[in-house]
């Protein structure tokens, strides 16, 4: 059931009943499992008591629970949440969250884990990711496309009246899918799309029926059980109906997918039209063994970071010259041996980060790591529309502004400071049977391997030794529920000043963890910097130049011997920066600078590409 289920007015009684019946059916029908997703209505029609009421409405229905009876209204957070089968991977959505225009949770409410759109996007795409063997069903109230008057379209006798019309298409009401609250998601959710295929994109929203195949995937509009409204014409529809009725589908053993239009007609279903949307499950294609990849761990290969960043005289002039030397120059590291590396590795998911290639994994240490690529890839990043084009060249070659191996030399000279960190290791994934789903994309991958901190492992293996490890916005809940939690300031300054020094100009909430210490006032966080690919950032060439003036890009800066912007170098972390560090005064801030001569140390460190990697440490 995706979302409007029940009407605006209820009674505690009637929610109950419905739930003994839904109950009963359940209990007669042992396959069935019901999944209830959330809608507008259920959100009294977008109003200013819709969060109070679905909060109310998920406690009445979490009483007598029924173990194939799975609602997913959550205190109204965003999701995703995935239901697996063995062939099929469900991906529930509550779009509402985005077309709320009142008191929802936020990330500052601590009601979910998961309360801003960036987080929801990179969780949904290692979602995806990990379901690529798999049919995917995605199910969300509200439609991404539309062939009714909610997507904007109507019968010709609406456009007498044109001022309507004009409206309904290009403002919207909250009940629309064109609203200021639901179009930059919806774009995202598309962009999102875009790189994968054979996914459903189920609705019950809109008042009709419909199928619409847009490029390899199947987005499904079903919202007319009783009454169904205006449907649209349109080449790309495989169903348009506004009979009332349902659209079943059905996701068979050999990954086959179809669906009937089931009209309702003398208190019965029956099917009208049917056919195939899918006709073979997805599956990864394996990969043969080359002289990088070799089925055998503990072997060195060479391998150049970036060999695309290579140029002529007249790129360098107009992008820069940047870290080209580093990214094309080749390297001596040792393939990953899974099976011995800190007791045993063993892959668990796909990690986040929308350039980065990553892998989560855990040890036979009782730790957590996490392997990330080298090299960057903002292909992802970028809107649909300007993927292969000019401009995604240029991104993807300002790539070379990164120092590849900036991580591992700024992991020593933060032992120096004593601010907490991870240290990077460098290795070439193999070709190995441990990679299980993931050996077809990751053989070969050249990428880093780091300690991933995280509290969810035995209480004596937690990183730095902490009680907690937590993420900045749960770590902003924290402080402002308990006022004897607090933040380590003069630590987070030092790190802050430590930045600037580097030149990373990229450490904005999402970019810290903190580690919570249990100390006799309650418990003090220290911060844990991470994602080091724009320190050490060099902006040379004539286009890098113009965009690093203070009036082009606001973040952003060419390091150098001196520091010319601070403003550029603190603009992605000015949030953060007057949450965790306003209580610091001038005298802090200038005990804070670390009795280092980073410059000069780091200043060279481009003339070859081997400063830290002459005898790589590949011990466990």
């Amino acid at each position: 059931m995706n979302g409007d289920v029940f009407p605006e007015s209820y009674t505690s009684e009637q929610i109950l009943t419905w739930k003994s019946k839904a109950n009963g059916l359940l209990d007669s029908n042992p396959k069935l499992f019901i999944l209830l997703n959330q809608g507008d209505r259920d959100w009294m029609d977008s109003g200013e008591g819709g969060w109070k009421k679905i909060r109310s409405l998920e406690k009445l229905l979490s009483q007598a629970g029924h173990p194939r009876f799975q609602v997913f209204l959550n205190q109204g957070c965003p999701g995703p949440w995935t239901v697996s089968f063995p062939n099929l991977e469900i991906v529930v959505i509550n779009s509402q969250w985005w077309n709320h225009p009142f008191d929802k949770p936020l990330p500052t409410s601590d009601a979910c884990t998961i309360a801003d759109t960036d987080n929801f996007i990179e969780e949904l795409e290692g979602m995806l990711d990990e379901a690529k063997s798999k049919n995917v069903l995605i199910l969300s109230h509200f439609p991404l496309v539309s062939l009714g008057n909610y997507g904007g379209r109507f019968a010709v006798s609406d456009y007498l009246l044109p001022p309507k019309v004009a409206f309904r298409q290009n403002v919207g009401t909250s009940k629309d899918i064109v609203n200021q609250q639901f179009d930059a998601f919806r774009y995202r959710i598309a962009n999102v799309l875009h790189d994968y295929s054979s996914v459903v994109f189920a609705s019950g929203h809109e008042r009709n029926h419909s199928i619409i195949k847009a490029e390899s995937n199947f987005f499904i509009n079903s919202g007319a059980p009783v009454s169904a409204g205006f449907v649209v014409k349109s080449r790309r529809a495989v169903l348009r109906s506004s009979a009332p009725g349902v659209v079943e589908l059905t996701y068979n053993q050999n990954g086959q997918v179809s669906f009937s239009q089931l009209n309702v007609g003398a208190n019965q279903l029956s099917a009208s039209k049917t056919g195939v949307l899918i006709n073979a499950s997805i599956s990864r294609p394996e990969i043969t063994a080359t002289a990088q990849t070799p089925p055998e761990t503990g072997i060195f290969t060479k391998v150049a970071a970036g060999p695309e960043y290579a140029s002529g005289w007249f790129k360098r002039l107009w992008f820069g010259q940047h870290y080209r030397a580093s990214w094309t120059t080749p390297v001596q590291v040792p393939f990953l041996d899974l099976s011995n590396t800190y007791k045993g590795l063993t892959i668990t998911g796909k990690g986040g980060g929308r350039q980065t290639t990553s892998l989560k994994l855990s040890a036979g240490d009782g730790k957590e790591y996490v392997f990330r690529s080298v090299d960057k890839d903002p292909y992802r990043a970028l809107g649909f529309e300007l993927r292969g084009t000019v401009a995604a060249d240029v991104l993807k070659d300002q790539t070379s502004t990164q120092q590849p191996y900036g991580a591992m030399a700024v992991a020593p000279l933060m032992d120096k400071i004593g601010v907490l960190h991870a240290t990077p290791k460098l290795y070439v994934l193999p070709k190995s049977e441990k990679l299980g789903d993931f050996r077809a994309d990751y053989a070969g991958l050249f990428g880093m391997l780091e300690e991933r901190p995280n509290d969810k492992i035995a209480k004596d293996k937690v990183f730095a030794g902490a009680n907690d490890i937590e993420k900045s916005f749960k770590m902003f809940s924290k402080i402002y529920h308990d006022h004897d939690n607090y933040i380590d300031k003069k630590e987070f300054g030092k790190a802050r000043v430590f930045d600037l020094w580097i030149g990373d100009w990229s450490k904005h909430e999402n970019n810290w963890k903190w580690a919570g210490f249990k100390d006799q006032r309650g418990e003090v966080f220290r911060p844990v910097p991470r994602d080091r690919d724009h320190a050490f950032s060099r902006w040379d060439g004539i286009i890098p130049w113009f965009a690093d003036r203070e009036w082009g890009v606001p973040n952003g800066e060419n390091f150098g011997e001196k520091i010319h912007g601070l403003r550029s170098l603190m603009w992605q972390a000015r949030h953060l920066d007057r949450f965790a560090a306003n209580e610091l005064s001038k005298a802090d801030w200038v005990n804070a600078a670390p009795l280092l001569p980073i410059r000069k140390l780091v200043n060279q460190f481009d003339t070859h590409a081997r400063y830290l990697l002459l005898e790589p440490d590949v011990s466990p």
